[in-house]
């Protein structure tokens, strides 16, 4: 027997028979709703990565994906109800036997009376009808938010009311014998209308009314964004449930007005055993029934090649996230309905309704602290209308429930007793949730999850400050030690008030927010330690992370609030002071001496779990002849490796040419540490970490020889970059086997030079030119000191950051030196400009004052060249590649010299250098290209190619961010967003504002970006406007994120279509064509000027800032591209009259005419696949191209489809092209 707490303070005693009943309607109600919130927000976040990574075909609409995956979820949810019930069922009637004057002898269920002889028609339909409620609900998340889904089905019992109406209307016709009201008789009507009065009764419309008024202030609210399908749905599965409910009670369970034959006897159907056992029944039953139509209709799916079952798998296998999505609510799924049908069985359809009520508000309330959809003041007036609807309905229920005998009349107390409790918690949790959210709202949504990767949210250091003074940190690529996964979850559990900060998403299962590091640490002593983060990691290795983690705890207690507290995630003590660390300095730097950490004054104490360190030997000396002991809260380093290519020690330095490093410094830059080092030559020999290959191929053989295992290998290239390579028409012949299995299986050949890039297409090996990986260096510097050397010979003392009153780095000098590093022709310098001059080498000279063999020293060497690039040139004279690309990088402006092609490396016409001196100031006498540029005292112009660059610099970002450590530790070092360096450059002369309208999938379409790519190929300071019909933040951009990481001017804004309808009545007040894409467009120019193009229209050349205005259309009539200025009087005409041709109106003498080239489907399939077809575009500014087309067919190399979409983007990376099938 139950062993029940006291409630005789509250309510009146209760016999046993009546608590029990109390007890497990109350159990099985919290159940019902806890496991129905988990399942309604796994099965959320399940659709949010069905929606960002479609399985269906390249191109096609992503809402074609939810209707499989919805149907196959609904059928596994089914099925595994189905299987888990049978031994539930079997398992409850063999522990609650009942007595011998019982139904059933044995008390055990038996699989006849199951499935068997009891089996009715009704039962069919009821089955039937609770598979398509769920397949409908699944449909909903699908299309919308659980929040809305679970808004519209709150609507529920109002649906009951309407069914239960017709259920009786039925019932009476049916107890008629006829088929009309006819032939009932007077009586019969009388009933008839007596029941339904009791039905409808003014109470019951009132609370109907009022849950209306609840529900749609709930809906009204901006964060609830609603979706017509996913209402559609809503709405569908709440029918299809209440059908469900009035069918099962008035066919085979029991009336509002009396006991069924399922409750023949007190003595045992009235009890918590009895109860149970028959819900358990119920539940078999109806899900074994509703299993048996899904299974058959997936099956046809099936058949019918309409359910892609392999690529769901494949999505689910290769998204962690998403499998346990999928299997989380398709395992509460069953727990949520076997709970709820339990109830049902306890009660009636109405009453069932109304407890349904409540878990919809609950669900609300879950969705909304999940997905963070704050509750605006109408959204908690609508909860709270909602809550008190149901209990105006409930009260009058609670008549029914006395009805069947279960409770007693006068046991009034006990319904004040639950309505109190109700109705406390559903407030209590709306305020608390209110309370979360608008704290969550404070500080700026800081734990929002990007579902695609779990990648963790990127706040600012003002939201960081303003968030809380308990900092959790964990600065490392990889989890904290842990013995198993279960103390992994441990470990991540926070203490009250405590938020983590984890920039890797690896490391934290999502957990937690990122920063960027610069901007925490700006104007501290440690901000030149993250700027130069790629000098300090080829410095410190392993060491490098250590100092990370040290440095954000310090810097937090030092800029946080006051009371700030910082502890490290796994360790227990907390640490409030940062004044105990002022002689912490993670740049002290001794030549000839082992460096490690323990002669920087570092923070031990951090890394330990509990308590002081004074008891560790050896800890804080500087000895180096006693072993440095590890930190046991640090991870395992070696977890994963993480290497570029240079050599420890060089034993012959004379001649040695410091642009190997700079390029190894190009790689670090994006790693998150470094592990070691990699000869250039064998760079995977006995490796099996990530490795960035962008120096100069050499070797005798394929990079990936040492992997014979097919698997091995393959996984050995998806952790390699072929990112920046120049290789010889002989090493691409030679390897050829290798290069075109990486090609076909991890990405395309990334090429620093066009010569290999068409050397490698002539193989018909996928490539692209990537440019040199030195075009995205970025440094702060440091500040030099010459202390008497020789300034050619680079040996200045490396200052170290000074803490002073600002604590920021001030520089000696302003950037007004000219320097001259290697020029192969010093003849065509003027000779005022080299007097003034500081000359440097990037070969280590021969007096270079220190031994260079170490790499310490290399690098010290490398970092005072970039240093001078960055902090002191105020222009860089070179004939390097690997001087000019990094100070083009850092902004400096570079002329560059050759001499009738002759660099200090060989001659341009290797093809090492084929593409990159575009970026330069050009200076080649014999070629006709002089020296312009006077005495260089006015500051010399930006370098010509730093849009090209720009470009570069964006698709290097598009290929590396694909590895997520790569990404993570990108956003970490402030290197994204990007800041471009031609961003200053601005031209009047051409256009500089474009719009777009597009669909939310279209975000994920590579067709859609290319045109876009091709408007900022050509403008690419413009401000473009991608115009979608829902808002959606930066997170939900899709590929178009991309544009805003590389510092682009793009941006997703919501399209309004009926208020710009109703702004277009108000300005024109007169007739517009409301159908007409004419409308839209015109309204986009009229309010913002600027050009508005068609979503499948490529610009191919630069759009001048004097086009006529007008308009052209395709030939179904769709606007392909509008010219217009802002509140222009003639673009009104375009939406205001029938004239087709408002270009013909007289034009001032200065504007320019223009056409688009419409392609229709035939010739854009002719444009993209037939090598022979041409079309001259001379005459033409954009081409619009057949968007079925683009989808259906493949884009070959050298077609002119190839030179219009493929030869004008910015991510040229991401090829959307093949060779012509042989």
């Amino acid at each position: 027997d139950l062993q029940l707490f006291s409630l005789s303070p509250i309510i009146h005693p209760l016999d046993q028979i009546i608590m029990e009943v109390i007890l497990a309607i109350a159990i099985s109600t919290a159940c019902w709703y806890w496991s129905s919130s988990i399942n309604a927000i796994s099965t959320q976040i399940l659709f949010q990565l069905c929606k960002s990574e479609t399985f269906g075909t390249q191109g096609s609409d992503v809402s074609v994906s939810i209707i499989p995956l919805a149907q196959l979820m609904t059928t596994c949810q089914l099925l595994m109800g189905g299987v888990m019930s049978i031994p539930i069922v079997f398992g409850v009637g063999s522990i609650f036997r009942r007595p011998e004057n019982g139904d059933r002898k044995d008390g055990a269920t038996s699989a006849t009376s199951l499935l068997g002889e009891s089996i009715k028609k009704e039962d069919l339909i009821i089955g039937f009808i609770h598979y398509f409620g769920s397949l409908c609900t699944n449909m909903g998340f699908g299309y919308g938010s659980a929040s809305l889904v679970q808004c519209i089905k709150l609507l529920e019992p109002i649906e009951t009311l309407i069914l239960s109406v017709i259920a009786i209307l039925v019932r009476d016709i049916m107890r008629g014998g006829g088929s009309s009201l006819d032939q009932f008789g007077q009586n019969s009507f009388n009933g008839t209308h007596e029941d339904i009065r009791k039905i409808l009764s003014p109470r019951k419309i009132g609370s109907t009314l009022t849950i209306i008024l609840g529900t749609s202030m709930l809906l009204a609210q901006k964060s609830m964004e609603t979706n017509p399908k996913s209402i559609i749905f809503a709405i569908g599965s709440g029918v299809c449930m209440s059908l469900r409910n009035v069918l099962k009670s008035t066919s085979g369970g029991r009336s509002e007005d009396k006991p069924t034959k399922s409750m023949p006897s007190m003595s045992f159907h009235q009890t918590f055993r009895g109860i149970f056992s028959m819900g358990m029944e119920n539940f078999a039953r109806m899900t074994i029934l509703a299993a048996v139509p899904s299974v058959l209709i997936t099956c046809g799916f099936i058949a019918s090649n309409n359910l892609p079952l392999g690529s769901i798998t494949s999505f689910l296998a290769s998204n962690p996230n998403a499998t346990t999505s999928f299997v989380t609510a398709v395992i509460f799924h069953c727990f949520y309905n076997i709970f709820s049908i339990t109830v049902l069985s306890m009660t009636s359809a109405p009453v069932h309704s109304l407890l349904n009520v409540g878990k919809r508000i609950a669900n609300v309330l879950a969705a909304a602290i999940k997905f963070s959809v704050p509750l605006t003041v109408s959204g908690q007036i609508g909860i709270f209308l909602a809550g008190i609807g149901a209990f105006m309905y409930k009260e009058k229920s609670m008549k029914t429930l006395n009805k069947t005998g279960i409770l007693k009349a006068n046991n009034r107390g006990v319904r004040r007793f639950f309505l109190w409790v109700f109705f406390s918690m559903t407030f209590h949790f709306a305020i608390k949730s209110q309370s979360f959210v608008g704290d969550y709202n404070q500080s700026i949504q800081m734990k929002k999850n990007d579902l695609k990767h779990l990648v963790p949210t990127l706040i600012s250091f003002h939201e960081l400050r303003n968030s809380t003074t308990k900092f959790v940190v964990w600065m490392y690529p990889f989890p904290p030690p842990s013995p198993s996964a279960q103390s992994l979850q441990h470990i991540l559990k926070l203490r009250d008030g405590e938020l983590l900060i984890c920039p890797y998403s690896s490391a934290c299962q999502g957990h937690g927010v990122a920063i960027n590091l610069v901007e925490l640490t700006e104007g501290t002593f440690y901000q030149s330690y993250v700027l130069d983060h790629p000098y300090y990691k080829l410095r410190h290795f392993h060491d490098f992370s250590h100092h990370i983690q040290a440095i954000t705890m310090i810097t937090l207690l030092s800029r946080g609030r006051k009371g700030a507290c910082v502890r490290t995630l796994g360790g227990s003590s907390t640490f409030c002071d940062s004044e105990v660390y002022l002689n912490y300095n993670p740049y002290h730097d001794e030549r000839d001496v082992i460096m490690d950490l323990r002669s920087t004054e570092f923070p031990f104490e951090f890394f330990y779990p509990v308590g002081s360190i004074s008891d560790h030997r050896g800890l804080t000396t500087l000895d180096s002849s006693k072993p440095f002991q590890s930190l046991p809260l640090a991870p395992d380093m070696t977890t994963e490796q993480f290497s570029t290519y240079g050599p420890y020690y060089t034993e012959h330095v004379k001649g040695y040419n410091s642009g190997e490093d700079i390029q190894s410094l190009a790689g670090a830059g994006w790693l998150p540490f470094v592990s070691g080092l990699r000869d250039k030559s064998d760079p995977l020999k006995n490796y099996t970490g990530y490795y960035i290959n962008n120096c100069l191929n050499s070797g005798d053989g394929a990079i990936f020889r040492h992997f014979t295992n097919g698997t091995e290998r393959l996984y050995m290239m998806d952790k390699t970059e072929l990112v920046s390579i120049f290789a010889s028409k002989q090493y691409i012949s030679d390897n050829y086997v290798s290069l075109e299995e990486y090609t076909s299986n991890v990405y395309a050949f990334g090429c620093r030079s066009q010569y290999t890039d068409q050397w490698m297409k002539d193989n018909r090996i996928k490539s692209y030119f990537s440019a040199c990986l030195t075009l995205t260096s970025m440094y702060q510097g440091g500040t030099l000191s010459l202390n008497g050397t020789n300034p050619s010979h680079n040996a200045m003392t490396i200052r170290e950051p000074q803490r002073n009153t600002t604590d920021r780095i001030v520089l000696a000098h302003e950037k007004d030196l000219i320097l001259i590093v290697d020029a192969v022709d010093t003849s065509v310098i003027p000779q005022e400009v080299k007097d003034k001059a500081r000359f440097l080498y990037a070969d280590i000279p021969a007096a270079y004052p220190y031994d260079a063999r170490s790499w310490d020293e290399k690098m010290r060497y490398c970092y005072r060249l970039i240093s001078q690039y960055k902090n002191y040139a105020k222009v860089v004279i070179t004939s390097r590649i690997h001087v000019g690309l990094p100070a083009a990088a850092l902004g400096t402006p570079v002329i560059f010299i050759s001499k009738n092609g002759w660099l200090p490396g060989g001659h341009e016409r290797t093809g090492r250098v084929a593409g990159l001196l575009d970026v330069f100031h050009r200076v080649d006498e014999v070629r006709g290209l002089p020296w312009t540029f006077g005495n260089l005292e006015d500051p010399v112009p930006p370098n010509p190619g730093n849009h090209y660059a720009d470009r570069f610099r964006a698709s290097f970002w598009n290929r590396l961010k694909r590895n997520e450590y790569y990404a993570d530790a990108a956003k970490l070092f402030g290197r994204i967003p990007l800041q471009r360096l031609g961003a200053g450059m601005h031209r009047s002369e051409i256009q500089n504002k474009f719009h777009f309208i597009m669909q939310p999938s279209d975000l994920l379409h590579w067709q859609q970006r290319r045109a876009v790519e091709s408007i900022l190929f050509h403008h690419p300071n413009a401000k473009v406007y991608v115009h979608v019909d829902i808002d959606l933040g930066p997170l939900d951009w899709g590929d178009f994120g991309v544009f805003m990481e590389s510092g682009y001017d793009v941006q997703v804004l919501r399209l309004n279509r009926n208020e710009l309808i109703k702004e277009a009545r108000h300005i024109v007040r007169g007739r517009i064509h409301e159908n007409d894409s004419t409308l839209l467009a015109g309204m986009l120019v009229y309010k913002h000027g600027g050009v508005f193009l068609a979503k499948n229209t490529f610009a191919i050349r630069e759009l001048s800032a004097f086009l006529n205005a007008g308009y052209t259309k395709d030939t179904v009539g769709n606007i392909t591209m509008m010219v217009g200025e802002q509140s222009s009087v003639e673009v009104l005409k375009y939406f205001s009259t029938d004239d087709k041709e408002p270009r013909s109106a007289p034009r001032p003498s200065s504007s320019i005419a223009w056409e688009v080239k419409v392609l229709s489907k035939s010739e854009s399939r002719s444009c993209q696949v037939d090598l022979a077809w041409d079309l001259e575009l001379t005459d033409f500014v954009a081409v619009s191209i057949d968007p079925q087309s683009l989808v259906e067919n493949d884009i070959f190399y050298e077609s002119r489809c190839y030179d219009i979409i493929e030869k004008h983007c910015i991510y040229c990376d991401d090829l959307h092209w093949e060779y012509v099938p042989l």
